[in-house]
Formats: structure tokens, sequence, C-alpha cells
């Protein structure tokens, strides 16, 4: 859920490093949200998680922590 573009153009980028890892399906939908008493404006995108891949097992890499993702996102290496 988002208000503003920047907030969107963050949330793409967050989903578009998912899906290229893998743990996002591909395809994004838009919503325009009802409104809400004293709120107004509001949208949000869909995506869908994608299933667990039949060829990933034992030896498949662990999947990055919510820090892990934000530190790539953001470019904090520490």
């Amino acid at each position: 859920m988002y208000s503003t573009a920047a907030e969107a153009a963050e949330y793409r980028r967050y989903v578009e490093f998912l899906q290229s890892k893998g743990y996002l399906d591909p395809g994004l939908e838009e919503l325009a949200l009802e409104d809400l008493p004293g709120i107004s404006g509001l949208k949000a995108l869909r995506v869908t998680i994608a299933s667990k891949s039949e060829t990933e097992g034992v030896d498949s890499p662990a999947r990055p922590s919510a820090l892990e993702i934000e530190t790539v996102l953001t470019g904090d290496q520490a």
C-alpha cells in the first residue's frame, strides 16, 4: 500500500529485486483502493509469491533474510 509516486517507485524496486531472485513470480498488479474515512488516494501493488521450485533441494542456498534484502536494496554494505 502506498500514497505517493516515490513510495511506489521504491516498492517496485523491491519487487523487481525479489522477482530477479525468483522469490516472486513475474508480473505486478496496480490497484486503487477505496477511500476510507479520513484517508483517500491509497494505491497498492499486488504480486504473487513464487512456488518452491521443483529443482530446489538440499543444496540450494538459503533464502536471504529481510536485513540482507534491505542491505542489497539500500546499498548499505557494511
